[in-house]
């Protein structure tokens, strides 16, 4: 349930405009005692208007009216008038319980309010503590007040006893509770947008692949073990000319393209990065060389067979793949000798795949390169 709660209150806190998290915490809370007090004045109005005594009925219908007015200055973010006006008139209205006879009942209010000043920074350190202590001095006057010149009816003296007990137990409830909710929110939110902002740091923001930064995070955590895997770099062929024919809007349009398509053609075991430029990284895992390079083949070949529809229309492209096994033991070795092949395929007339052991003219590894619109 808790838990329930402090996701509600974080997705209410997201969806509103905050300048910083103190302003996150004091609005809530200023909304949560002025609707609180505003429900403790509705109930007691409806008690002494049913009771027939209009002053008290009255008052406390104004102070359904003001508190109502201090929500309308949360909307401006007035924080400071907001909390003042609330403070002020529960000084007020304690101090007129406290002179008709109600020492008991007004005390509850005062002690309610000194919660109010610890848990709700609505104004300086100095004004709440002046306010605090003012609450503090009300309570002791209130214990030491006398019994009321006109006696109230047994009835409603006992409803008013029971009444204010229960509220004082509620109010100690609701203020601590709402504060360390909002607050667990706030942590909540505030964990949410570090992991986004840590999860944005490592991904490209043009392909949404890992970049270079995560992919150095990545092979320092690597485990060491028994698994045959296999590291590959994907250079996208004479990409240079699509950028200076075309513009950089079709060269970005061509890398997404290509970045979503080994998205969806490699495994949720592999794992692709841009390694920047137009050069793409990708560990396929659990698989031998000769299975590596049959499943690089077929993206070469699907890519260079692939339109790629740009707002400058259909643009086709060739890769060129260079790969070789992944040694835990070194794997920045194992990175250049795939980078080495890479190039050895670029020297050798691009859109091939070149395997450790594997000579460059082997027919399975060699297609006419398809044409492209640059």
């Amino acid at each position: 349930m808790i838990k329930r709660l402090q996701g509600l209150a974080a997705a209410r806190l997201l969806g509103q405009s905050f300048q910083s998290d103190g302003e996150r915490y004091l609005r809530p809370m200023l909304a949560v005692a002025d609707v609180f007090a505003l429900a403790v004045h509705g109930y007691f109005f409806c008690v002494f208007w049913g009771w027939r005594i209009a002053a008290l009925a009255w008052a406390n219908l104004l102070g359904v009216v003001l508190y109502a007015l201090s929500l309308r200055l949360l909307r401006t973010r007035r924080y400071g008038p907001a909390g003042l006006l609330g403070t002020a008139w529960g000084l007020l209205y304690a101090a007129l319980f406290g002179a008709a006879g109600m020492g008991a009942c007004c005390a509850v209010y005062f002690a309610l309010l000194a919660g109010v000043q610890i848990l709700v920074p609505y104004g300086t350190a100095r004004l709440r503590t002046a306010a605090a202590v003012l609450c503090t001095a009300g309570v002791s006057w209130s214990l030491l007040a006398g019994p009321p010149a006109t006696p109230l009816p047994p009835g409603l003296e006992t409803l008013l006893r029971f009444s204010h007990a229960y509220l004082l137990l509620l109010g100690f409830l609701v203020g601590p509770g709402a504060s360390v909710l909002i607050r667990q929110a706030i942590q909540q939110l505030s964990d949410a947008r570090m992991a986004e902002l840590s999860s944005q740091a490592y991904l490209d923001p043009l392909t949404g692949l890992y970049n270079r930064r995560y992919a150095d995070r990545y092979f320092q955590v690597l485990p060491p073990g028994e698994k045959t895997d296999v590291v590959a770099i994907l250079d996208v062929d004479d990409f240079k000319q699509v950028n200076d024919r075309l513009g950089h809007s079709c060269g970005d349009e061509v890398l997404s393209f290509v970045a979503a398509f080994l998205r969806q053609h490699t495994r949720k075991t592999d794992i692709t990065f841009r390694w920047g430029g137009e050069e793409f990284l990708i560990i396929l895992s659990d698989i031998g060389p000769q299975a590596a390079r049959q499943v690089l083949e077929k993206l070469r070949r699907e890519l260079s067979e692939a339109p790629i529809q740009t707002g400058d229309g259909p643009v086709s492209i060739t890769v060129t793949i260079g790969m070789a096994p992944l040694r835990y033991e070194d794997v920045l070795g194992s990175i250049r000798e795939s980078d080495d092949r890479l190039y050895e395929g670029k020297r050798g007339g691009k859109n091939r795949v070149v395997a450790p052991g594997v000579p460059q003219e082997d027919p399975c590894l060699l297609s006419p390169a398809a044409p492209s619109r640059l």
